[in-house]
Order: structure tokens, then C-alpha cells, then sequence
């Protein structure tokens, strides 16, 4: 049955990939609950968060060492923090060795890129360097055609539909094909990923669509039931393991209303993912955007008004815009190849209109040095020089009451914190501070314990990859 082997995808993966977190150490006492604002923690003066410049890695490229050298000199020579890497790539391909049964049996471990995965990772982590998983869901030819049942249907041949690549899709609306993909999620989460991004969450949208048969009627509202519903079932599984989830989506999807026929609409998916990521392209825009017709020849305006309307329709959600930018020749106008000033200016429009990053795509991974900054990213040598602490911290990790399923590193001893506008009695600030962070890729938080109320305050500070990284 279809409905029983969904099942057993996320059962399975579930119980396996939990059992596998390391041992924690006696869990120290949960601080007390408080939901009332405390006036003097404005006085702190917290660091923000770095803006994530990333680049994308393609399946292929995991496993060439030349190919993974230009994205590694790239992190250790420029202000590259992020580099986003294929774990179901375009042809539905898992890099490296995957315990999700289906995944084996559709032959998504035919090419198995990187075999002693924690090694590769490591090296990212040791530079605190933010990773983001990408899925691509429903363009899943191996899953199709293995399985028709799941497949969009060509209602001519009563075979597999396929796009203009050739590719066939798997029917959005079955909930077996979201189980196989969120189990591909689960599992990346545990092999060490800041992020996972959901791309090709849509309905197809090339090739010939009016032969294409879908399990129900391809209508605006189901198209964006299907969508939402797989993004909160996604997010519900995977809230154990306290990664970032991303959607890439249509760039026209910032500036229309409605679904773009694809079953996308940002204001649906901001309340189920923590990034939104449009993707920018210049050569995608074939019919500009008001005021700019020609999208090509106004690379800044295009990235800044676009961004800019993200973020005012999903303000208030929490969701933060990060766009994919063009860094490839053009295939819509003119063939140009892109000036390292070009791509610049992509990247300023973004951040201007209050973008919280922006990541470069080029499919054969031939990024514009040039149009980089030479900011390496540098660990920072010390946490405690961070925040300021008068002594050096010493973590240890313990199962984390308020966060099922994870690791928290607290600080065994008591500590201060030095602030300039902090108040001071004898010297001394008046308020001691607990260093509580992640384990690994798990967020950063201050935990300020006032004596005088009987309470403790958690504040958080800004999200790392690293618990010892800047």
C-alpha cells in the first residue's frame, strides 16, 4: 500500500537518525520560565549577526576535488560564510550513504560522491563555515519513474510526464512523495547541516503542462494546499533537530499575488520556513518589473525593488529574505557574461533593501572572484573574547529540555559579562552572565540570571553554525 510504505519512510528514518545522537552528560537544571519583559536588558549591547554571502556546490562537484577547491578557496580567501550543497540534486540523486531504504531502492545511491561524510564536513565546520542542504522535491526522475503511481501522469501515453529536460516529476499532492523528501531532510539535519532549503517546491512549469495529470485538479487553491502542506509537515519533523528551513521560490513570485500557476505565493510559505529565497535572475525577469522593463540593464534596481517588496508583504512573519543572485552568462537578452561590477551591484540592491544575505549560483561552479570581498572568514579564538567575558568559558553539552532532541553546551562556572553601559557595583557588573550555546549548529543564547527577582532570562544574541565561531 502507498499509504503504508509513507509511513514506514518517516518511521524509520525517525527512530534510526534520533538513536544515533551522541550521548549527552547530566542534563543541569532548567532555568525558570519568564514571559515578562526585563527593562534593563536594553542596556545590552549585542552583536548582530553577519549578513550569509553563500555559494552553491552541485552534486558533481562534492565529489571533485577540483571543482570542491575553488569553493574552498573561495571560503578561505573571500567574505564567502555559506556554501549550499546538493543532498537530492536535479536528478534526484543522495551524495553520500543514505539509510532511507527508497532511496536505494529507486536508485538514488547509483553515484555515491562523498563516502567518509563527517571528514568532509569537518572541514567546513573548522571554518565556520554555515551549510545549507538543498533538496529539490518534486523534479524527482529517479522517484517517477521507479514508481508511476507517484508520478505526474502524461495523459497522451499514460506514462511518466516529462519536462523539457526530459525529466519526469512526481505528483505534488501525494503525500508519499512529501514523506520521501522530508525523510531526505531528517537525515541531512543529522549529518551536520545549518539549513535545509526545499527547492523545485512547485508544480512543474515547462514543457507541455496541458497534457500533465495530477491525483487532483491542478487548481489555484489545491496547487497552494499542496505546497503549504508539505512546507508544515516538513517543519513538524523536523523540529527535533533545530535546523533552518529555507524555500527557494519563482523570482515573479515577490511581485505577483497569486500562485503563478505553480502553487507558489510567499505569504503562504513565510509561515512555515524560516528563509525565503527568490531567485533574482536577471535572465528570468523576460518581462521586467514596473519601471524597468529591460530587467538586464538595471541589475541593482531590479535586486533592490524586488527584495524590497519581499520584505514588506511578509513582514511581521519572522522569515528573512536571502535571494539567489546570477553569477552565469545570460540565456534570456543578449548573452552577456556578467561583469564581477554586475553581480556587485545584485549584491548591493539586496542588502540595501534589507536582504539578510544573498547566495551566487553558476551550475558549473565558475564564481567571478573579482566580484568578491577579501574578507576571510576567521574562527574567533575565544568565545569568551566575544562577548567580553572577565574568564574563559568552559562548555559542556547536556540534553536540552526546551529543545527535544538536541545538545546545548552551558558554562560550568559562573561569569561576568563586561559592559561598557552595564551597571557596576564595587567594580563589578551588577548582573552575572551564563554562556549557554549550541551544540555545533545550534543557536547562541545569553542566559542572565537577576538574584534580586528569583529569575532567570534567556536572551538570545545571533544564530552561529559554530559554538566557537564568530
Amino acid at each position: 500500500m502507498v499509504g503504508t510504505r509513507s509511513i514506514g519512510i518517516l518511521l524509520t528514518t525517525s527512530l534510526f537518525l534520533i538513536s544515533t545522537h551522541p550521548t549527552a552528560a547530566e542534563p543541569l537544571a532548567a532555568p525558570n520560565e519568564v514571559t515578562t519583559s526585563v527593562e534593563s536588558i536594553d542596556e545590552w549591547e549585542l552583536p548582530q549577526p553577519p549578513p550569509l554571502k553563500g555559494v552553491y556546490a552541485t552534486f558533481y562537484t562534492l565529489g571533485h576535488q577540483g571543482l570542491l577547491g575553488r569553493i574552498k578557496r573561495l571560503v578561505e580567501e573571500t567574505e564567502i560564510n555559506t556554501v549550499i550543497m546538493d543532498v537530492k540534486g536535479d536528478r534526484g540523486l543522495i551524495p553520500y550513504f543514505s539509510s532511507i531504504p527508497l532511496a536505494t531502492e529507486v536508485g538514488a545511491q547509483e553515484q555515491i560522491r562523498v563516502r567518509d561524510w563527517p571528514k568532509f564536513m569537518k572541514w567546513f565546520k573548522d571554518r565556520c563555515v554555515y551549510t545549507i542542504a538543498r533538496i529539490v522535491v518534486f523534479k524527482d526522475n529517479p522517484l517517477a519513474t521507479t514508481h508511476p503511481e507517484l508520478a505526474v501522469i502524461d495523459q497522451r501515453t499514460g506514462q511518466p510526464w516529462r519536462d523539457l529536460e526530459d525529466l519526469a516529476w512526481t505528483d505534488p499532492f501525494n503525500e508519499e512523495v512529501w514523506d520521501y523528501n522530508i525523510a531526505i531532510a531528517i537525515e541531512a539535519a543529522t549529518k551536520g547541516f545549518d539549513e535545509i532549503q526545499f527547492d523545485y517546491i512547485r508544480f512543474p512549469s515547462d514543457g507541455e503542462i496541458r497534457e500533465a495529470l495530477f491525483s487532483q485538479p491542478s487548481v489555484e487553491k489545491a496547487r497552494r494546499a499542496a505546497i503549504t502542506g508539505f512546507l508544515k509537515r516538513a517543519r513538524s519533523a523536523l523540529s527535533p533537530f533545530g535546523v533552518k528551513i529555507a524555500a527557494a521560490v519563482f523570482g515573479y513570485t515577490v511581485w505577483g499575488t497569486d500562485d503563478t500557476g505553480i502553487g507558489q505565493n510567499i505569504e503562504d510559505l513565510a509561515r512555515y520556513v524560516d528563509v525565503l529565497s527568490p531567485m533574482l535572475y536577471p535572465s528570468s525577469f523576460h518581462l521586467g518589473i514596473p519601471g524597468y522593463p529591460v530587467a538586464i540593464d538595471h541589475l541593482y534596481e531590479l535586486a533592490h525593488q524586488s527584495t524590497k517588496r519581499a520584505v514588506k508583504r511578509i513582514q511581521g512573519t519572522g522569515t528573512v529574505i536571502r535571494p539567489w543572485l546570477q553569477d552565469f552568462r545570460d540565456y534570456a537578452f543578449d548573452r552577456r557574461k556578467f561583469s564581477p561590477q554586475d553581480i556587485r551591484d545584485q549584491m548591493e540592491g539586496v542588502l540595501d533593501a534589507g536582504g539578510k544575505g544573498w547566495m551566487l549560483w553558476n551550475p558549473g561552479v565558475r564564481y567571478t572572484r573579482e566580484a568578491l570581498k577579501s574578507e576571510p572568514v576567521r574562527p574567533s579564538g575565544d568565545l569568551s573574547e566575544l562577548l567580553h567575558f572577565t574568564a574563559k568559558v568552559y562548555p559542556r553539552c547536556h540534553a536540552g529540555s526546551s529543545h527535544p532532541g538536541s545538545l546545548f553546551c552551558d558554562v560550568v562556572q559562573p561569569v561576568f559579562v563586561q559592559n561598557h553601559r552595564q551597571p557596576r557595583v564595587d567594580g563589578l557588573p551588577l548582573w552575572g552572565g551564563q554562556l549557554r550555546l549550541g551544540n555545533l549548529d545550534r543557536p547562541l543564547r545569553l542566559l542572565l540570571p537577576f538574584p534580586d527577582r528569583q529569575v532567570n532570562q534567556a536572551v538570545p544574541v545571533f544564530d552561529i553554525p559554530r559554538g566557537d565561531c564568530a
